[in-house]
């Protein structure tokens, strides 16, 4: 599997944490997870307005 990440270790954290997710949640809510985001991207886009906001108050 190859990913867009800048280098292996960023790779690397995304496969484990998409992993920690399916072991938490199942492949199957995973999957349906990847599916919303696929098909609405303003919703995602929105979702990372708000932690990028929130990111920036913890680091006041």
């Amino acid at each position: 599997m190859q990913l867009p990440a800048p280098n292996i270790e960023v790779a690397k954290r995304v496969a484990d944490e998409a992993q920690r997710l399916i072991d938490i949640y199942g492949y199957y809510n995973f999957l349906n997870l990847v599916e919303f985001m696929k098909q609405n991207p303003s919703m995602v886009q929105m979702g990372l307005s708000l932690i990028n906001k929130n990111n920036a108050v913890w680091k006041k």
